[in-house]
């Protein structure tokens, strides 16, 4: 039987009083009583000091079990066993004592008071002393319903509820100054344990990253953990939504006390939902053999995610009852496709938002970059930013053509575009992050080998070091940015060869300091010359260093993968560039050169090779 609340307005109220009465005491023989209590919450102030609240009050009082909390079905006595039990799936518990909170500032009764913070105890109670919360209260060693469970929102539902307790705030402005103090100490341990428990990949292309969270944790080790035969350890793409929508609250409610550990975690999580979203795909809903089916077709306006990526890999994962892990919706059974949400679009809004700039911790040194994140493409991934004030405007984009925005804070465009280029990935930049003096402006990682090309505004006289010393070659392309219709600017391409997995840096815009000229952009292609560049090759490259004694010699041998241009540098041991010793372009093979290096004093110094895309360094010791 349903409780329909809109219909039940319709009935006069004596009427209404007496059928709701029956239904309630004949819950137990005739079913358990379905609340809405989404639905029940948004009622209005005046609705609950209605009748019609106080008598749904009095059946939660009634059905409150002896621990402080409720069962999944609330009024439901015949169900035994671990749903017997109190529990916070489907919104049990919280439910209840929000629902009391705001019945008992209406009506100022006792026994809503007293249920409401009996459940609230039973809250500060069970919490884990990692942080954390299980599904059900007093559930039996063993089974998935003591894993910490962010599945279906629920600890962040606690958070939430327990949150607004310690600040008195919202329906909890009665709560004594005790339960505030204990419930502002159970937040700060579950944001902990939230942070405690987001993912980080250990092997594979991902080692190292920081991704998001599993919707169950182990409750002893916290590592992601299986619930049901289709819920596998994974990473999801649903929970971790709600978790990250909780950090967001609670590190504005921090004010100026910012957690820089808090800030990562929510940067790094969208970072993550934006690398893993789906494009070009949506999930349909038809009909197989008469019954409820889904399917992904193509849908080139669409983004979607996967409910669950595979850990360490990323990579959408798909289950059935039998527990069997899938790589497409179409491999597991029909009742599950129709019956269970694997696919969503649960992150969309949230990697619209801009990133959080990082606050100052003074754990964290000088040489630790401050960055933000900008998103991933098809071939850059993680493109971070170290212009905090102007990174809002740097963004990829796609179909680089004619009548492009060259930067996102001008408007600027391109003239005609080389064939080469055209309909390429690239990156706008912030015109304004030309006055960055910064070792490191921008960084990303190439998702494949390519070609990252270089548009370097001509009126750069003075290229700074990183671009020669990152490999970076000038060719003849040019590209014209018009400041006007009447003031065209312009751009030589410089290109370098990447493979799969490599980081670029570029650092700032001008080697002397000038500002008055535009900032660089750049763009991605594939590799027209070659089509297998790999690391391969790079490491066919070699390095050897013969110390110089008297008469100030160095015997360099190196060797070369391929042709390409050749540099050798030689820096002093504060990465000072003192002298540059070859520059030139080299066939593939094996070299070996005598450089004098007189007038330098004695000392340790660093050799370093460009040749390609490969750097290679060498310490050597030069006597007298």
């Amino acid at each position: 039987m349903t409780y329909n609340r809109n219909k039940a307005k319709l009935m006069p109220a004596a009427v209404f009083t007496a059928v709701l009465g029956f239904i309630l005491l004949s819950a137990a023989e005739v079913g358990a009583v379905d609340y809405n209590w989404g639905s029940l919450l948004k009622n209005n102030d005046a609705w609950f000091a209605g009748a019609e609240a106080r008598a749904i009050g009095d059946s939660i009082v009634k059905y409150q079990l002896t621990d402080g909390g409720w069962r999944k079905a609330m009024d439901d006595v015949s169900q035994t066993g671990e749903w017997g039990k109190s529990t916070v799936d489907n919104d049990a518990t919280t439910s209840q004592i929000n629902f009391l909170a705001r019945l008992y500032r209406q009506n100022n009764t006792a026994k809503y008071l007293t249920s409401c913070q009996n459940g609230i105890d039973l809250l500060l109670a069970k919490q884990y002393s990692n942080g954390g919360w299980p599904q059900v209260f007093g559930a039996a060693a063993g089974s998935y319903h003591t894993h910490i469970t962010y599945n279906d929102g629920a600890m962040v539902k606690i958070l939430d509820l327990l949150k607004a307790v310690s600040e008195k705030s919202g329906s909890f402005t009665f709560i004594d100054n005790d339960r505030a103090a204990k419930a502002k100490n159970a937040v700060d341990k579950g944001v902990d344990c939230i942070l405690k428990t987001q993912i980080t990949f250990t092997s594979g292309e991902y080692s190292g990253e920081k991704t998001a969270w599993c919707q169950q944790h182990n409750s002893s080790t916290l590592a992601p953990a299986g619930a049901r035969a289709y819920e596998l350890p994974s990473v999801s793409g649903s929970e971790s939504v709600g978790i990250v929508d909780f950090l967001k609250k609670y590190h504005t409610s921090l004010g100026n006390n910012q957690r820089l550990d808090v800030v990562r975690a929510i940067n790094s999580a969208v970072e993550w939902m934006d690398k893993v979203k789906i494009t070009g795909k949506k999930v349909e809903n038809i009909t197989t053999n008469g019954e409820a089916d889904r399917r992904v077709v193509d849908d080139p306006s669409s983004t979607i995610w996967a409910r669950f990526y595979e850990l360490q890999t990323n990579r959408p994962i798909f289950a059935g009852r039998d527990g069997i892990i899938k790589y497409s919706l179409a491999e597991i059974e029909q009742e599950r496709r129709a019956g269970y949400a694997y696919y969503g679009n649960w992150p969309g809004s949230l990697i619209k938002s801009a990133p959080i700039p990082e606050p100052p911790d003074v754990d964290i040194g000088p040489q630790v970059p401050v960055g933000i994140y900008i998103g991933s493409g098809t071939f850059v991934d993680s493109v971070t930013v170290f212009d905090l004030l102007n990174a809002p405007a740097w963004s990829i984009k796609q179909n680089f053509s004619s009548g492009a925005k060259a930067f996102g804070d001008r408007e600027f465009t391109t003239g005609p575009v080389p064939s080469n280029l055209q309909g390429a990935e690239w990156i706008s930049t912030s015109m304004a992050s030309r006055t960055l003096a910064a070792e490191a402006v921008v960084r990303f990682k190439m998702k494949k080998s390519g070609i990252v090309h270089l548009l370097y505004e001509d009126r750069v006289t003075a290229k700074p070091a990183w671009v020669a010393e990152s490999g970076f070659t000038a060719t003849k392309q040019t590209i014209t940015v018009y400041e006007s219709e009447s003031l065209p600017r312009y751009f030589t391409v410089y290109i370098k060869k990447t493979a799969a997995g490599d980081t670029i840096t570029m650092g700032a815009n001008s080697g002397d300091g000038m500002t008055s000229c535009m900032m660089y952009f750049m763009a991605f292609t594939e590799d027209q010359t070659s089509s297998v560049f790999s690391r391969v090759q790079a490491a066919n490259h070699s390095l050897k260093i013969s110390n110089a004694g008297k008469g100030g010699v160095i015997n360099v041998n190196y060797s070369i993968a391929d042709r390409s241009p050749v540099r050798l540098d030689l820096f002093d041991i504060r990465g000072n560039r003192v002298r540059t010793l070859i520059n030139t372009t080299k066939n593939a093979g094996a070299y070996s050169e005598n450089i004098r290096i007189n007038g330098l004093a004695a000392g340790a110094y660093v050799v370093k090779l460009n040749a390609g895309p490969q750097i290679l360094r060498e310490r050597v010791l030069i006597a007298k």
